[in-house]
């Protein structure tokens, strides 16, 4: 989920660098989410690690 919200965000390593963008950093997106930044990059790590528990050991 925050994945996607980057994404659309403009959100790559950190921080948006577009031209015609400002910038948008994932502490922006964890204090418009009402969450601290630790908690965002843990929960995009274990959604990372279940899709690929996953695909690996679901039959």
């Amino acid at each position: 989920m925050f994945a996607e919200y980057e994404k659309l965000c403009g959100v790559t390593h950190g921080g948006s660098r577009g031209k015609n963008y400002p910038l948008i950093t994932q502490e922006d997106i964890a204090k418009e989410l009402g969450v601290d930044v630790r908690t965002i990059q843990r929960l995009k790590k274990l959604q990372t690690l279940s899709s690929e528990l996953h695909a690996n050991y679901i039959i």
